[in-house]
Parts: C-alpha cells; sequence; structure tokens
C-alpha cells in the first residue's frame, strides 16, 4: 500500500479542487477530497481519481493536453513548443497526455494560451486541454481529468536511448523528478502575454445580460451547419458552452429556447455529451450572466462566421 508520505507528494502535484472530483467509472462526487482517495488511485483500487484542475480563483496548479490518440510522437513534438519541463502520459486508454506542473497558483487564461499556442502551432485545434475554461462560472466545477500511475497503468514516459522510443518511467523517479522541476507561474503569464495572450477582463466589453437584439452571428452559423461543419469532439464543451451563451444573451430567446437550440446542435456531434454534461454545461452559461461571445477562443475558429469582429481581433 501507498504510504501517506508518497501520496502526499503525489497530490502536491496534482493539486486542484478539493469540494469534488471525477471517478474512473465517470460519475462526480461532490464531496471532500482526501489523501486516501490519492492513495487508492496509486494502489489501482478502483475505480481511479480523476481531479478539477481549476481552482475558485481561476487558477490551476497543474495542466495538461489529451490528445485522445496514441500519438506519442506528436506528443513530443508539442512539449518542444512549451516551456520547461513537462511529462508524456500513456493514458488509461492508451492514449497520449502531456502533463505541466505549477509551483504556485497559475492563472488559467495564461496556460490555456501557452497550450492552445502549441497545438495550434502543430495543426491540431480539435485537441483538448485542461483547464477547459479561462474562468469557472458560478457553482461551476470545471471538467475533471484522470491522474496518471493507476496501480500499474498509465505510466509517465521517459526516452530510451536503448532502444530508440518511450518507455514507462519507474515512478518514483518521476515523482522526484516532477516535484523538483515545477514551473513558475509569473513566466508563464509573461510568455502567455508576449504571445498576444489576455485575460479576460481585458479581452470582453461588459454590457448589459439577456439584452442583445439579435442572435450573434457565430451561434446562427453553428446552428445551421450543425450537420454539415458538426461540433468535434476535442471542441465540444467550449463550443457548446458560447453557443449557449449567445441564445442566453439574445433578448428574443427564452431559456427554455436556447436549451433546445444547444441540445440540437449538441445530438448533431459525431460524440455528443450526455445529458447530464449538456445540462451542467448550460447551467454555467445561465447562472453566468456572460455577455461575451467568447469567439475568440482558438477552438471555436472551425465554427466562426469569418466576418465576426471578436474572432478577427
Amino acid at each position: 500500500m501507498t504510504d501517506r508520505e508518497t501520496a502526499f507528494r503525489f497530490a502536491s502535484l496534482f493539486q486542484g479542487r478539493g469540494d469534488a472530483f471525477g471517478t474512473g467509472d465517470g460519475p462526480v462526487e461532490r464531496r471532500e477530497l482526501t489523501l486516501a482517495a490519492y492513495q487508492a488511485h496509486l494502489d489501482g483500487d478502483p475505480p481511479g481519481l480523476g481531479i478539477f484542475p481549476m481552482l475558485d480563483n481561476n487558477t490551476v496548479q497543474f495542466a495538461a493536453i489529451d490528445l485522445d490518440e496514441p500519438n506519442f510522437d506528436l506528443a513530443q513534438t508539442m512539449q518542444k513548443l512549451l516551456p520547461g519541463q513537462t511529462w508524456i502520459e500513456s493514458s488509461r486508454s492508451g492514449n497520449a497526455h502531456v502533463w505541466v506542473f505549477f509551483d504556485g497558483n497559475a492563472e488559467a487564461w495564461a496556460v490555456r494560451t501557452i497550450l492552445r499556442n502549441a497545438t495550434e502551432a502543430v495543426g491540431r485545434k480539435d485537441v483538448e486541454i485542461f483547464p477547459k475554461q479561462d474562468g469557472l462560472r458560478p457553482g461551476g466545477v470545471g471538467n475533471f481529468i484522470n491522474l496518471p500511475y493507476y496501480g500499474d497503468t498509465r505510466p509517465i514516459l521517459e526516452l530510451d536511448e536503448n532502444v530508440g522510443g518511450l518507455m514507462p518511467m519507474p515512478f518514483s523517479l518521476f515523482l522526484g523528478m516532477a516535484v523538483a522541476n515545477r514551473q513558475d507561474p509569473a513566466a508563464w503569464e509573461r510568455r502567455a502575454r508576449a504571445i498576444g495572450g489576455k485575460p479576460p477582463e481585458e479581452r470582453e466589453k461588459s454590457s448589459e445580460w439577456g439584452t442583445a437584439p439579435k442572435l450573434h452571428m457565430c451561434a446562427q452559423k453553428i446552428m445551421a451547419e450543425r450537420d454539415t461543419n458538426p461540433v468535434q469532439p476535442g471542441a465540444r464543451h467550449q463550443v457548446l458552452f458560447h453557443v449557449a451563451c449567445q441564445f442566453l444573451n439574445w433578448r428574443d430567446c427564452d431559456a427554455q429556447e436556447a436549451w433546445e437550440w444547444v441540445n440540437e446542435i449538441n445530438d448533431s456531434s459525431p460524440s455528443p455529451l450526455s445529458h447530464n454534461e449538456l445540462d451542467r454545461l448550460f447551467q454555467n452559461a445561465e447562472q453566468g450572466q456572460f455577455t461575451f461571445t467568447g469567439c475568440d477562443d482558438p477552438v471555436m475558429q472551425p465554427y466562426v462566421h469569418p466576418d465576426c469582429p471578436i474572432a478577427n481581433g
């Protein structure tokens, strides 16, 4: 059984929300996250542990790129586009994750700017990144990601010169190196600004919620093209959230109508969100009363209207 000191060091890397966590079989537990849960995960006791990285102050202490495919060469290429020490995992499904850890609270917008910049640089806007939002909506917890080293599975990989490829890294070696090489959040914020990133409050202009005189052009386009250009799995949460905000902010559309439209767009996706996931996402949009369209989110680019002034900066 994993000792408490080892579990504590592991938990210090994957420090996220303490009031909710994910489980390997899907459900979210809205209760206190304990050290025992990390121990059980490392011991391989079912169901495994997923952590919500986003904290209430819109910062994170770890982040990840989820390739959703076993393309480890691409993962290594993305690593080279990221600052500092990062780590590649062979996930539960055998796909590649790229992890980064911080020695303090890193602004989510800055982390997302850099991660998204790396995925776009290799032509993969569809790839999921965690955190998935720049900030939490009131009452929201964000999205969880399953942790590596579930028993003897999901190892972090290292380059083995003898075999000329990636091989599993012993857990104790990874833990020591990862703890010692956590990155500086301030350096990530400086880099994010250097490549054009801005925090939400510098990007968005405030206006009164629910008063938009017409539906934003991007929501119209996404709705009209839901069958010919459906929302892809790697973009589902962000695109559907932004579209929900656009419908809810339209003065001639009530919440029920907005839900029905967003549900139609989701149903047209090749891999739609579950009803519970979509409902949670929609409630976050409704409760937040956000007036921004989100069209400047890079994940929105395959779906936005070509004349959208927000998407075009």
